[in-house]
């Protein structure tokens, strides 16, 4: 229990600040994105000689949350998201094999012109690869805490693009530890709330 309760506590420290900052607007938040690379967990072969395989961080993922902004400017927010990833080989073929998991994301993002920088944590809960039909059996992963690297380009005051770095591990009873770092692409847009557009902006 102790790590699951040092990994929270992590997360409430990154966002403490502007979860009591009473300058701060809240926005919804929708994200998604793909990510690559990341050890090999299953690699399938077919009847027909052909390949297909699932990766630890490969994948892609959506989902949402709120977003706290600072200041009028937007330069500085905090991004708090809930996740779906997931990857699988074909799901037409008679067997076939996915990887799962739901990750809470807590990043704090620093806003420069049309740039942005963001540092944070992201905590992956029951990770797990699971087979069907003829490739029937599943794997539990414990869950896992990492750190989440990311760089985007501002489309407007509300819509980023960018890529990003998840530094994790997984583990499972009996098994070797899994490496499930690398990059990927994101993409979010925030609604709601007021404009963090500086007045004479031309975006």
């Amino acid at each position: 229990m102790r790590k699951p309760l040092r990994t929270f506590a992590l997360l409430s420290i990154l966002s403490g600040v502007s979860l009591t900052s009473q300058a701060a607007e809240v926005r919804g938040l929708f994200n998604m994105g793909y990510d690559f690379g990341g050890d090999r967990l299953v690699t399938v072969i077919y009847t027909d000689g052909s390949r297909d395989s699932v990766d630890a961080n490969r994948g892609f993922y959506f989902g949402g949350g709120i977003s706290l902004v600072h200041d009028q400017a937007g330069t500085m927010e905090t991004q708090l998201t809930l996740n779906y990833r997931f990857e699988e080989t074909d799901p037409l073929a008679s067997g076939g094999v996915k990887f799962s998991t739901t990750a809470f994301d807590a990043v704090q993002v620093f806003n420069v012109n049309q740039a942005s920088f963001g540092i944070g944590l992201t905590y992956h809960m029951s990770p797990k690869v699971v087979g069907t039909g003829v490739i029937s059996g599943n794997t539990q992963f414990d869950d896992a805490s990492g750190l989440l690297f990311q760089v985007g380009f501002r489309m407007s005051d509300r819509a980023s693009i960018g890529m990003r770095y998840t530094n994790i591990k997984y583990k499972a009873p009996g098994l070797t530890q899994v490496d499930g770092s690398g990059f990927g692409i994101f993409f979010n847009f925030g609604f709601g709330g007021g404009s963090s557009k500086p007045a004479g902006a031309a975006w």
